[in-house]
């Protein structure tokens, strides 16, 4: 999901419609999969491990496998997610879609955040 904040990026600085429109499908795509296949029901965080990690042999415990990483809700990967929603309802409005989709999920992933993964005194989303 990371590639869409680069790819929205690219359509801000060239304005190329034929971009946003294949950006959006591609995007689309992601994004409706792991609607079906990512989401924790309770958190509504986004499964998957740190976005930024990229040796698990050093950044996750031995005893951890790729089923326990994969459970994880990271903060990182969820501001992307988060603001790939953000963006994706950017997209759809360009496009002539319905965007309320998208920024509900958005808005539950940010909520997710702020319950799940902040202290208390420390919300600043």
């Amino acid at each position: 999901m990371t590639w869409t904040l680069a790819a929205w990026e690219v359509y801000l600085v060239t304005g190329d419609e034929e971009w946003l429109h294949y950006a959006y499908t591609v995007i689309k795509n992601s994004a409706e999969d792991d609607l079906q296949n990512a989401v924790n029901q309770e958190t509504k965080l986004m499964f998957g491990e740190s976005s930024f990690l990229d040796w698990r042999e050093q950044s996750y415990p031995r005893w951890m496998d790729p089923k326990d990483i994969y459970e994880s809700q990271a903060l990182g990967t969820n501001a992307v997610h988060c603001r790939t929603y953000q963006i994706l309802a950017e997209m759809v409005n360009l496009c002539g879609d319905n965007s309320e989709r998208y920024l509900s999920m958005a808005e539950q992933i940010k909520s997710g955040i702020n319950t799940q993964l902040w202290l208390n005194d420390n919300r600043i989303l």
